[in-house]
């Protein structure tokens, strides 16, 4: 999930309609407030793929391409066989015809949903991948951007089997929903001066489409439809990660962030069954350390030591301090993992010590360990505690609401 500066936000995003909300199949019902209703799901803009300049779409059925500003027909047909488009010299190509507008969306009769294929992730790459709802592509200069327009709920359904594995517990998956809905509907407020909502990989919840759900994605999604978390009558940003190795973290040690309540962090010994709960070893060698620093612009020369501190309730360190042959330069350990790289550098809860050319890292727990510990949820609801159970447990003093 990304991580930047929030704020509390008013209930500006929940226009009141005149629907009543439904009953859900989830145990203790009696603690999920009918709060107020939409009259559907919003609708999200997913950043797929940022700054491209071709990508190869395909739809097995009708279709049609319009020009968003203006919904003039572009192209429609009864089958788009996978097809380039490009932006050659600043302007749209469909194939080989030249298409002049500012941005293209694709809009697929089949209830499949539009394919992208040959996709290039920042740590993957799929080979064909379908989304629901529609493709828009934004030009930007001589690239594009391609964002998945879809709405809140089918998002969700792609989220969770990308997210956690669908063989988890019923209740843990529930869990799980409720905290991505909240926290994408908390996105969609912050980034209404963006072009997109949320991104598509873990810089905020990682999505891959109608790829990552079935049929018990969308049934455990329809079972929490409409259901978010308020503190205090607000949205707030509802991080999760993967393993917090006994103790979530308190939010203002890791980001530069308010703190409150539901993120000041809680013990955790229900997370025993990840692999990562236990220690893990990583070794970098100081050259590779020094040039990753050096590219996000830090000055370091030859690394002497590296010391962590101000460590939050949760044993992560908020700062670093790394001495080299050009002086001392003091750091957020967040950013440092970022630096090495967040999937070897597993969390920031790390000793470290200097053997020969090379740093070695000692730490346990997996992700940045701030709100759910997905693996703790995991745990609970092998011990028979419901959804509600656990999302007030990671995230203490909210109020679980049902607003459509």
């Amino acid at each position: 999930m990304r991580k930047g500066p929030w704020r509390f936000l008013l209930l500006a995003l929940m226009a009141v309609s005149g629907m009543s909300c439904q009953k859900l199949g989830l145990r203790d019902m009696d603690r999920v407030r009918n709060y107020i209703c939409l009259s559907g799901p919003p609708t999200m803009r997913v950043s797929v793929l940022r700054n491209v300049s071709s990508v190869t779409v395909y739809i097995d059925g009708p279709f049609k391409i319009v020009d968003p500003a203006t919904q003039r027909m572009v192209r429609d047909g009864r089958y788009f066989p996978p097809t380039a488009i490009t932006v050659d010299h600043g302007a749209f190509k469909i194939g080989s015809v030249p298409a002049a507008c500012g941005a293209l969306r694709i809009i697929s009769a089949d209830p499949r949903g539009v394919t992208l294929r040959d996709v290039s992730y920042r740590t993957e790459h799929v080979k064909e991948i379908t989304y629901r709802g529609e493709i828009e592509l934004q030009r930007t200069g001589g690239k594009m951007d391609v964002l998945n327009i879809v709405d809140v709920e089918t998002y969700l359904a792609g989220v969770l089997g990308s997210e956690v594995p669908l063989y988890w517990p019923d209740s843990a998956l529930r869990a799980q929903a409720i905290v991505s809905r909240t926290y994408a509907l908390f996105q969609k407020k912050m980034n209404q001066t963006r072009d997109y909502d949320v991104v598509a990989t873990i810089g905020d919840q990682k999505y891959l489409g109608a790829k990552a759900e079935d049929a018990k994605s969308r049934r455990i999604v329809g079972e929490t439809r409409g259901i978010v978390l308020f503190y205090k009558n607000h949205l707030f940003p509802t991080y999760f990660h993967s393993t917090c190795g006994g103790h979530t973290e308190e939010v203002s040690y890791l980001l530069d962030s308010r703190s409150i309540e539901p993120l000041k962090g809680v013990p955790c010994p229900y997370c025993r069954e990840s692999k990562y709960f236990k220690k893990w070893t990583e070794t970098f060698t100081e050259k590779e350390i020094r040039d990753k620093l050096r590219r996000q612009r830090y000055k370091v020369g030859t690394i002497i030591s590296i010391r962590p501190y101000e460590f939050g309730p949760g044993g992560r360190a908020r700062m670093l301090e790394i001495v080299s042959n050009t002086g001392t330069v003091k750091m957020r350990a967040y950013a440092f993992r970022l630096a090495l790289g967040s999937t070897r550098l597993r969390n920031t809860n790390f000793t470290v010590r200097k053997i020969g050319n090379a740093f070695e890292f000692k730490g346990n727990g997996y992700g940045h360990g701030i709100g759910m510990c997905q693996f703790g949820a995991m745990g609970q609801a092998k011990q028979g505690r419901s959804a509600i159970d656990i999302v007030e447990y990671y995230y203490p003093g909210v109020e679980v609401a049902k607003i459509y």
